[in-house]
């Protein structure tokens, strides 16, 4: 998919076209040195990453005032969702944790090369105190029910959590019903054809 083909699904100025060209270029620099992304998936990062990552924001309300997105790696979901709000004009704080101190790095080189105001926390996400986030999110991090658990550490009451998974979600999530009450709905991701969005309210432990 090409930015053109991007630009589709997500209707952005210019500048935030510009800003995602040069962050895929970062990537791709980056990769040479250090493993952030498979290096297959760079062929195809506007579809791969970019628009996987993008689809998130539609779940964000202006009332949304913090978003936590954690095992934040290259920046996917966190950076790109944290672009395309800058573009729509919602006013959200992220905070990108990632505990690879590399990795770590290089979101701070996003940061500063691409002008966004997120914080980055360089630790475990089970380790730092709760943030109570209103929006939380994950990509390739971990099972389910791991991350559920961050989610009710770091959530609050009215939090909605957002976790891009695979084929295999249904079975994830029979593993969680003897611990945990949320609702959820399954939603298809625009990006891949097995790929799935999760998103979780109203969770607790049982």
């Amino acid at each position: 998919m090409t930015l053109t083909e991007f630009n589709k699904h997500f209707s952005v100025s210019r500048e935030t076209i510009s800003s995602l060209s040069l962050y895929e270029g970062l990537l791709k620099k980056w990769n040479k040195k250090t493993n952030l992304v498979s290096k297959k998936s760079l062929s195809d990062a506007w579809v791969r990453h970019f628009l996987d990552s993008a689809q998130l924001v539609k779940h964000c309300q202006p009332e949304n005032k913090l978003w936590l997105d954690f095992g934040s790696g290259a920046g996917f979901p966190g950076v790109v969702s944290a672009i395309v709000l800058r573009d729509r004009g919602i006013n959200t704080n992220f905070v990108l944790v990632e505990k690879n101190k590399t990795k770590a790095f290089f979101l701070g080189e996003l940061k500063r090369k691409l002008g966004l105001s997120f914080d980055i926390i360089c630790e475990n996400v089970r380790e730092i105190d709760p943030l109570k986030a209103d929006i939380i999110s994950a990509r390739a991090f971990s099972h389910l029910e791991n991350l559920l658990s961050v989610s009710n550490y770091h959530g609050k009451k009215n939090s909605v959590s957002l976790f891009l998974k695979g084929k295999n979600i249904r079975k994830e999530l029979d593993k969680t019903f003897k611990m945990w009450f949320f609702q959820y709905d399954i939603l298809s991701s625009i990006s891949s054809i097995d790929g799935k969005i999760i998103k979780i309210n109203k969770l607790h432990k049982l």
